[in-house]
């Protein structure tokens, strides 16, 4: 694919509101929209003309095997994910899909080996880690020598029981929907493998199924660092919903909401602010995977993104248990 002109398609779940975040900033010099899909047609139609695709179907099988479309992403409700991916390998394109990016392990080893088969470029829609702040904040630590403990906070609203979230088979968990995210921008920052997880939830009198989401999760790292997530429902909407900090050879890093960074070293502090808004890189996101596309991956790791997936899994399957569990 190098040096093509991006063709793109979208495959969207309209109502959950994750393709617009998506696709708003999607003016980009050599991208060219070409098909959307989703499961309304009147909806579909709306869209694809509002951001100008020229054409829509409910059908997302005759837009995968369109030969003029090299790149797909893939927006769905989380039990899509897997089989999507693979399906768009199969018909090589190029995978710019949301996390989460597997269920479960066997979903994850699938992808792997469609991967292995068939080729094609994977990004998972982990966007912190393409955030100004976020990069500027890695820059921040480059020349480390010591290993780095890192806190990442996560002061998350509470939503409706009935969510499809919490369905077993359509989202999985808060844990796997949500937390990869975090972990992944900790193995980001740190810049090394996690080894090992340990999690655990919170046990009240009364069980309910808010337990399961408000959990600490700690991660060893193969450097010897040590990342920690505390994720919680229990908090206060006026108190950031996120806060990292990490600390290494007398320095302190600290991101808040993707608003706010503060770099802090031989006891002068250097602050940014974004005072009008939240940016957490999702059109740096974009704009890294079509220039892959057209350049080749060379600094991109399909290996991370495994990684935090295989972490979030162990994470929420083991935060009952309570126990460490390798990972490899």
């Amino acid at each position: 694919m190098k040096n093509e002109e991006a063709r793109v398609h979208f495959i969207p779940t309209l109502k959950d509101g994750v393709f617009v975040t998506l696709c708003a900033p999607l003016v980009i010099k050599g991208v060219k929209l070409k098909g959307l899909s989703a499961a309304s047609g009147l909806s579909c139609e709306s869209v694809a003309k509002k951001y100008g695709f020229e054409y829509c179907t409910s059908d997302y099988h005759k837009i995968l095997s369109d030969p003029e479309i090299n790149c797909v992403s893939i927006v769905t409700r989380n039990s899509l994910h897997a089989s999507l991916v693979i399906e768009a390998l199969k018909n090589k394109k190029n995978v710019l899909v949301e996390k989460p990016l597997a269920l479960n392990e066997e979903e994850l080893n699938a992808i792997i080996e469609a991967k292995k088969e068939n080729g094609g470029f994977i990004m998972v829609g982990f966007n912190r880690r393409y955030s100004e702040l976020g990069v500027k904040l890695k820059d921040f630590f480059k020349n480390r020598s010591q290993s780095m403990v890192a806190y990442y906070r996560v002061n998350a609203e509470s939503i409706p029981k009935d969510h499809w979230v919490y369905d077993e088979s359509e989202g999985g968990s808060r844990i796997i929907t949500e937390c990869c995210h975090f972990i992944d921008f900790m193995q980001f920052i740190i810049g090394s493998s996690p080894v090992e997880v340990y999690a655990r939830k919170i046990e009240s009198q009364v069980k309910t199924p808010e337990d399961n989401e408000n959990v600490s999760i700690t991660i060893a790292f193969e450097d010897g660092s040590i990342g920690t997530l505390i994720y919680t429902t229990h908090g206060d909407s006026s108190v950031s919903k996120e806060h990292a900090e990490f600390f290494a050879d007398g320095m302190v890093g600290a991101i808040t909401d993707f608003k706010q960074l503060k770099l802090v070293k031989d006891g002068k502090c250097t602050q940014i602010n974004k005072r009008l808004i939240t940016e957490k890189g999702h059109k740096n996101e974009l704009e890294n995977f079509f220039k892959m596309v057209k350049q080749g991956p060379s600094k991109y790791s399909f290996e991370e993104n495994v990684l935090t997936t295989v972490s979030t899994l162990k994470a929420a399957e083991h935060v009952m248990s309570g126990g460490p569990v390798k990972l490899i």
